[in-house]
């Protein structure tokens, strides 16, 4: 790729090393431009399954359940006193988060690899055992039996990958039929797109990458308190000196 040439340090073919392929193991020195991600247990928030509000069904009792919880606030508003219109507000949210919760709960967690089941991972865990007693003692054989392996293994996981691929495009095919127009086409924006790790890096002063969260908090505020406390304009039109804004990576 043209893109990563310039980080690419040296690259070399190891003919002796045995990668269960016909081709020649790679090994290459690589300067890595790091992509940071901050790992936090509860960082992705749960969505509502509003695709279930399609059915009849289930808006009456969503409708039902918002008219009982309605008649509760409005009971309890009228017996107390006045409150403020934030507080008012927080109530609602949470009278319309639970009966969402009551009726339709939330979007079932996607698989994104849901082709691999228990037939892939056997036949790939015979293949790697009938490898490894290859390598040991190897004979023809053994060879010819982790050749056979490897065709099973390789045509099963081929199979499953076509059959989730034929589902998804039907599934889009759908969707189009149905007007759903917006699930279409994030459904095929899902199979477009690529890893995307979030990054929490940002650039100092010098053009270095700050790693540290308090130095990264601390640029964002200088930053800012430049950017809204500007030095007075110099009396000639010189506009060499601008401020550097600190570019996530």
């Amino acid at each position: 790729m043209k893109g990563t040439q310039s980080s690419r340090l040296d690259v070399k073919s190891c003919r002796g090393a045995s990668s269960d392929s016909d081709h020649f193991l790679v090994k290459e020195r690589y300067r890595c431009k790091i992509a940071y991600s901050k790992y936090e247990p509860n960082r992705t928030t749960r969505r509502l399954h509003v695709g279930a509000l399609r059915e009849a069904s289930n808006v009456r009792r969503f409708q039902q359940q918002l008219e009982e919880e309605f008649g509760k606030l409005e009971t309890e508003r009228v017996m107390g006193e006045k409150s403020h219109v934030q507080e008012d507000w927080k109530k609602l949210k949470e009278v319309i988060m639970e009966a969402a919760e009551q009726t339709i709960g939330y979007q079932p967690k996607s698989d994104r690899r849901g082709w691999f089941d228990n037939e892939c991972r056997k036949a790939l865990e015979e293949k790697n055992a009938t490898y490894k007693k290859w390598i040991n003692r190897p004979t023809r054989a053994k060879r010819m039996e982790c050749g056979r392996l490897r065709k099973v293994a390789y045509k099963m996981c081929r199979k499953r990958k076509r059959t989730q691929m034929d589902n998804r495009m039907r599934d889009i095919e759908e969707n189009i039929k149905d007007k759903q127009i917006r699930n279409a086409y994030k459904e095929g924006g899902s199979l477009r797109a690529s890893f995307q790790p979030h990054t929490d890096l940002c650039r100092g002063t010098n053009y270095e990458i700050l790693l540290k969260q308090e130095e990264t908090k601390t640029r964002w505020k200088t930053y800012f308190q430049d950017l809204l406390n500007p030095p007075p304009p110099p009396p000639s039109n010189d506009r060499s000196s601008y401020l550097y804004k600190p570019c996530r990576h």
